[in-house]
């Protein structure tokens, strides 16, 4: 009798950086909080208070127990809509500190 061959191993995840062999694309990769806070120029509790507001994108937990990763897209898109708003003369939802609120 001749033995069964043993079943073909599935093939290895592909360790490629070509993110689009999943369609994924550039701005799907998750930055680490060092870089978001690069990117926007906002310390860790200004950008932990703004999400709690719901003014910043919420963070990713990849894995459970992993720290948090942000949506390069969504910090982009952060960062553009900012600029937008400046130069369409619109304020933000929640004025900043350094802003005076008006008197009545």
């Amino acid at each position: 009798m001749i033995p069964a061959a043993d079943p073909p191993s599935p093939a290895p995840f592909p360790r490629r950086r070509d993110v689009s062999l999943y369609g994924l694309g550039p701005d799907d990769r998750l930055i680490k909080l060092d870089e978001a806070k690069a990117l926007t120029g906002y310390g860790t509790t200004s950008i932990y208070a703004k999400i709690k507001r719901g003014l910043f994108p919420a963070p990713v937990k990849p894995c459970a127990g992993d720290s948090s990763r942000w949506v390069l897209g969504e910090i982009r898109k952060f960062n553009a809509d900012a600029i937008a708003a400046r130069d369409h003369g619109c304020q933000s939802a929640v004025p900043s500190a350094s802003t005076p609120s008006p008197t009545l």
